[in-house]
């Protein structure tokens, strides 16, 4: 299918963030789909598993915090420096990670803010007698 200047014309404006770039090396029409503000079912398990993640992991950081048109999960300084970090619940899509982390320190650089990046994923769970009634159990095993 050739693009015409009339299908450019009618698609929607809006700014690339983070989720779009990590979405876009997964699956293209997801992002198709979230730029147009079409919504995933928000009681799908694994959405519920990255909040419990996101609220409940590296607590003493300031988390998801909102600067322009980026929703940076984790940022902190070191140094003089500003390491942003994304949170991950685990490495199986690390390359798109990487391109998302790597979109949010572009986008900074571009803002004259020079940071550093890191991607954090929680250790892996082992298992043991006491998970079967952990409050944590959906958390690692789901």
């Amino acid at each position: 299918m050739e693009a015409t200047k009339a299908h450019f014309e009618a698609r929607p404006s809006w700014k690339v963030l983070g989720s779009y770039v990590q979405a876009f090396s997964i699956c293209p029409r997801q992002v198709w789909l979230m730029s147009r503000q079409i919504c995933p079912d928000e009681s799908h398990e694994l959405l519920q598993v990255g909040r419990l993640i996101q609220s409940q992991t590296y607590a003493r950081e300031h988390k998801e915090v909102r600067f322009e048109h980026l929703t940076l999960d984790l940022i902190r300084r070191a140094g003089k420096n500003f390491v942003v970090a994304e949170v991950k619940k685990s490495s199986r899509a690390l390359e798109a990670a990487r391109m998302q982390l790597a979109f949010y320190l572009f986008e900074l650089k571009q803002m004259g803010i020079d940071a550093e990046g890191e991607l954090l994923f929680p250790p892996s769970p082992l298992r043991n007698r006491y998970c079967r009634r952990c409050a944590y159990e959906e958390f690692c095993w789901a």
